[in-house]
């Protein structure tokens, strides 16, 4: 069996650009692929699979799909390159292991107690707008709460923020566009986080780096742990609260059942209507079928 063609849906449907997520028919596009290709041959060696059920199963489904070859669309490990050791690069049974390791700091007994610095942290952002002011809510609002959540687990202090937003935008960037600067500031990040694994091995804080550098992980693996962590959980947030933001005032009845609602509730639905993350990549180890279309890479 083979899948549909990509010549046979007459959308864009080129991935690797990023313009594909910005055009004005995105959604149309994907409800299209959907009803009639849902299962689509993109690029050579590439399938774009568009329907919950089956992308639910390839999540789930290790023995025949796997992260080690790259799962961002423009993962230099799809290209044939070199594979980092991070968490999101890894299979079971060491992906397994390496959560069981950090996973504690994550419980939701362990977040919870995170509760009050965020709000200061909200609070204090803030605070920084003047009342009646035309802002920009992207910059101003959504950026800087998650990069300065993340600076406090990582135990940064007040005086390295504005460099910490600097590593955190080239970390991202290099990625998609691996421009001299964002390789710099990527570079940067790195210095400084091999130079504080080190100071923290020596003398602990009371902060995530201190508490991974006091398990059985390796340095590098603390390192790529906390890149990790900025990336996945830095743009991520920055999308959730920008564009769940951005939802509420479309619906305002909504905005209202929020306010007088459940908010971990609100919170659960926001990210699956807003799925900060659009799209994933995994590499079929065995010839696999697929919503009835077999592939073989």
């Amino acid at each position: 069996m083979s899948a549909v063609a990509v010549s046979n849906t007459g959308v864009n449907i080129n991935i690797t650009e990023p313009g594909f997520f910005n055009q004005p028919d995105y959604y149309d596009v994907l409800a299209r692929l959907r009803a009639e290709a849902h299962v689509c041959n993109s690029e050579p060696n590439t399938w774009l699979v568009s329907k919950y059920a089956d992308i639910r199963a390839i999540s789930r489904d290790t023995e025949h799909f796997s992260s080690a070859k790259g799962v961002l669309i423009n993962d230099p490990a799809r290209h044939g390159k070199a594979q980092s050791d991070s968490i999101i690069h890894m299979d079971p049974p060491e992906h397994a292991e390496y959560r069981r390791v950090v996973s504690r700091e994550f419980t939701p007994r362990s977040t919870g107690a995170m509760e009050d610095a965020i709000v200061r942290i909200v609070d204090d952002v803030f605070d920084k707008l003047s009342a009646g002011d035309e802002i920009d809510f992207v910059h101003d609002v959504a950026m800087p709460i998650p990069v300065r959540v993340i600076a406090d687990l990582l135990g940064v202090a007040d005086t390295e923020l504005d460099d910490f937003r600097r590593w955190s935008d080239a970390v991202i960037e290099v990625s998609d566009n691996p421009t001299p600067e964002a390789f710099a500031g990527a570079g940067e990040f790195w210095g400084f986080l091999t130079e504080r694994i080190a100071e923290r091995k020596a003398k602990p804080g009371d902060d995530l780096i201190s508490m991974l550098a006091s398990t059985d992980l390796t340095d590098n693996e603390v390192l790529l742990f906390c890149v990790s962590l900025l990336v996945a959980g830095n743009e991520t947030t920055r999308h959730l609260i920008s564009m769940g933001t951005h939802a509420l005032f479309t619906h305002p009845e909504q905005r209202t059942a929020l306010i007088s609602g459940d908010m971990h509730a609100g919170v659960e639905e926001l990210l699956r209507w807003v799925t900060p993350i659009q799209a994933f990549g995994r590499t079929a180890t065995h010839p696999v079928d697929v919503g009835g279309a077999l592939h073989q890479s």
